[in-house]
Parts: C-alpha cells; structure tokens; sequence
C-alpha cells in the first residue's frame, strides 16, 4: 500500500503540534480547550457512564462443554 501524502503532512503537523509543547499532554489539552473557547465552542465535561450489566459479571470458574 503506498503512502499517502495527505495522510504525511497530517502526521507531520499533529508531530509538530505536539513537539512544540514537548509532549505535556496537559499542555496540549489546555490549549485545545482554550482554541474551543476562543472559537465560540462551548467545553463540556460530560459525567461518567456507569458501566453496562454484562461488564460487571466476574467469571466463573465453571467449564461448560
């Protein structure tokens, strides 16, 4: 599959994005939220879900078969 150029240059402006906040991803974060801002995007902090039934069974250690 050959590369695409596109993708290149996307993948070289995010690198240059976070290399120039040394890779402090809070840095990166705080910087995003405030380019939301400025924008006129509200930042929204959503609570978390609670996790669905099926994830909350432990298994067992019954072997079926």
């Amino acid at each position: 599959m050959k590369d695409d150029p596109l993708v290149e240059e996307a993948r070289r402006a995010g690198q240059a994005y976070i290399d120039s906040f040394h890779g402090d991803w809070k840095a990166i974060i705080a910087d995003l939220e405030r380019r939301s801002r400025d924008a006129g995007r509200a930042v929204v902090s959503h609570p978390p879900k609670p996790p669905h039934p099926w994830r909350l069974q432990r298994p067992t250690d019954k072997k079926v078969g």
